[in-house]
């Protein structure tokens, strides 16, 4: 227990000046880094761990500093993926709900829900990671490799039986997204798989430029071909309504709590990534709700779910960083290396020999997220305002420099090429509806299941594995969950297709069971004798191809290294033949499929196909330009033209010299002056009066 000693001397942490000016520092980075592309918590802490631990005396003080610059990033990450579409990897939930909400002119009140719920949620993660340090190590290690494994594989299980409409297309998306996790130096054996000898490609695909390639650019494109603004004029956006968006979350206690402790728990589990914890919180969220029907189209209720699990995972990763020395998350490893250099010993003594530094952290972070959510409820009024501006002129700013940013991760070409490729790819399965995040999941966590698995299989061998209890449990809860929320969602589906709007449910009498037989398979060889064929139909085609190429080059693969692409493979084959066989014997839709993913806005807009191919120019320009004359000089370019194109009157006049100068001021201050980037060369830029000033890799 905390004695009166390690009061006096948390009293006297938190009376120190330099205490105070080091949280008001890390309260202004975490607001640059929430909503300034490119720039990450992890990039921060990595340039100023050394400095801390070199420069600052007292260990309290600088591991604090770390602590809080990774525990309450979160909060201001909302508002890009909710005003402008522009989700990052932990805030998928948050931009399919919170977007669609924005779009109906609601971001302000749902921003407000945000900072309510992220700030009790990270309260309740401080306060969970005081109470749980004594008692927490048995929990901690009665979790190995095969239970991480199983939990995020009830992560992508979760998110793909959640694609409303289309639970097939999302177990494919899945399987494609675990595939691509798969490229890259396998873990185990050191060998290229799928890389086709780019050396670029050695350490994955990269996370950021893939993120923004599906999800990022198809919906700036979509709205900016749509050319009008995120809301409309209607919109009721106010300082007023933050608060009462505020005022609607904290009438949901139990949800947010609820919602928080389950982040708390998974949070504190070793190598399970921070990318599913929003996932399955939201997934949780939704079993436990008896309306389903506006999952999907913009619910207030799901962006809570996902937004009360952020900030509260932070407390619980915090929980085996310094209750047993194994970071719960990368921000974590940042903390314990400074633990290290400090000489403080993690573990379940930290209580006893460091109860100061627990203390001050626990209620730096409680107070950092509230401190953080009042700010948020104090600028969004003005913030969320940008959602009535036509969102040509936002885009003129926001796609360059989404793409800028993907490259600032990686400062290699090959981004560009990838982001070109997946945009491409995000724009088809918007189009043909199919849901984009089991994909981009899958993604995230195939790494992490693939080495989970096989580390499991070689510690317990395979038997040992898939027979330990807790795993069988963990199994047979994706299971179940699965078929349940499956099942749900199409129950779902079908009341709210066979109800008009506003008309009252009605009960026709149901069919016996001999006549529903006899007309299924009545149906369905009247179709398979004339199968009807659609473009669509190609995509699966396309998909079964692929996966059959993958699956013949993992049986090239030496020792284990195959065996994760093989299976994956084979279940894309089986999945795609599925959909390929559903499509063509089915009734083909009237229209656009109803599914959890966000629509395609600008279909049947007046002027579509003009503004189609004016925004396709303007990519190719800024990517050819890249090649041609330089990066920094292209998105300049695209931030002058993009308004003159597509906007009309003085509004173009007025757009482009903003953000022309928003672009330059990024590329000029961030870039340039903070991260003193090395930018590609180009074809001509050497012989260009400016070349002087482009610096080469």
């Amino acid at each position: 227990m905390i004695d009166a000693e390690a009061l006096g001397e948390v009293f006297q942490t938190l009376g120190s000046p330099l205490y105070w000016g080091t949280v008001t520092v890390t309260i202004l980075l975490v607001i640059m880094v929430s909503i300034i592309p490119g720039v990450s918590s992890i990039v921060v802490m990595a340039i100023l761990i050394p400095f801390i631990v070199l420069e600052i005396d007292d260990p309290i003080i600088g591991i604090v500093m770390l602590a809080t610059l990774g525990g309450v990033n979160n909060t201001l990450d909302a508002i890009p993926a909710i005003l402008f579409g522009l989700p990052s990897a932990a805030t998928q939930v948050t931009f399919l709900e919170g977007h669609q909400l924005a779009r109906r002119g609601l971001a302000a009140h749902t921003l407000g829900g945000v900072y309510v719920a992220s700030a009790m949620g990270g309260v309740i993660g401080a306060i969970a990671l005081l109470l749980t340090i004594p008692v927490i190590r048995p929990f901690v290690l009665s979790f190995s490799f095969g239970e991480v494994a199983a939990i995020t594989m009830f992560g992508v299980a979760m998110v793909s039986v959640l694609s409303r409409g289309a639970v097939v297309k999302g177990l494919i998306g899945a399987t494609v997204g675990l595939m691509m996790g798969t490229v890259g130096l396998d873990t185990f054996t050191g060998i290229d798989r799928f890389t086709f000898g780019q050396f670029d490609l050695e350490l994955g695909l990269p996370l950021i430029a893939t993120t923004v390639g599906i999800l990022a650019l198809p919906e700036l494109i979509d709205q900016a071909v749509n050319r009008r603004s995120v809301a409309s004029e209607q919109a009721v956006i106010s300082a007023r309504e933050v608060w009462r968006g505020g005022r609607d979350a904290l009438k949901r206690p139990w949800l947010i709590t609820r919602h928080s402790l389950l982040a708390v728990g998974l949070g504190a589990i070793p190598g399970v990534g921070s990318g599913v914890v929003d996932w399955l919180s939201y997934g949780f969220g939704i079993s436990r709700t008896k309306d389903k029907s506006q999952f999907g189209k913009g619910s207030f209720e799901g962006v809570l779910f996902a937004e009360s699990a952020q900030n509260a995972k932070e407390g619980g990763q915090a929980i085996p960083t310094l209750a047993l020395g194994v970071p719960g998350g990368l921000g974590w490893v940042f903390v314990l290396t400074a633990m290290i250099v400090y000489g403080i010993a993690p573990g379940p003594q930290i209580l006893e020999q460091h109860a100061d530094l627990v203390m001050v952290i626990v209620i730096t972070l409680a107070m950092g997220n509230v401190i953080i959510a009042m700010i948020g409820l104090a600028i969004t009024g003005q913030l969320a305002k940008l959602t009535r501006i036509p969102f040509p002129a936002i885009a003129a700013i926001i796609i360059p420099v989404a793409i800028i940013s993907a490259y600032l991760i990686e400062l290699n070409v090959v981004v560009f090429p990838i982001v070109i490729g997946f945009t491409a790819v995000g724009l088809i399965m918007k189009w043909y509806s199919w849901p984009r995040p089991p994909l981009i999941l899958g993604f995230i966590l195939g790494p992490i299941i693939e080495e989970n698995l096989f580390s499991s299989i070689s510690v317990h061998g395979l038997s040992g594995t898939f027979l330990r209890p807790l795993t069988i449990g963990l199994l047979i809860l994706v299971v179940v969950t699965a078929v349940t929320l499956s099942l749900a969602m199409g129950r779902a589906n079908e009341q709210e297709a066979s109800v008009p709007s506003g008309a009252a449910p009605t009960t026709p009498p149901a069919p016996g069971r001999r006549e529903t037989m006899l007309a299924f398979f009545g149906t369905l060889a009247q179709r398979a004798s004339r199968p009807a064929w659609r473009i669509e139909m190609l995509v699966p085609l396309v998909l079964m191809a692929v996966g059959a190429f993958t699956w013949q080059e993992s049986r090239s693969f030496p020792d284990k290294s195959g065996l994760f692409p093989l299976w994956i493979s084979g279940a894309m084959v089986l999945f795609s033949l599925i959909e390929l066989l559903k499509q063509a014997l089915g009734t083909p839709p009237k229209g656009p499929a109803d599914i959890m993913d966000m629509p395609m806005l600008s279909r049947g807009a007046v002027g579509v196909q003009k503004s189609r191919f004016i925004v396709a120019g303007l990519l190719v320009l800024f990517f050819g330009g890249s090649a041609l004359f330089g990066v920094r000089w292209a998105a300049m370019l695209f931030a002058v033209l993009t308004p003159i194109f597509l906007l009309e009157g003085r509004q173009r006049w007025i757009a482009s010299p903003i953000a022309l100068l928003f672009v330059s001021v990024f590329l000029a201050g961030m870039t340039d002056y903070v991260m003193n980037t090395k930018w590609p060369g180009s074809i001509i830029s050497p012989w260009l009066p400016w070349g002087a000033f482009v610096h080469n890799v």
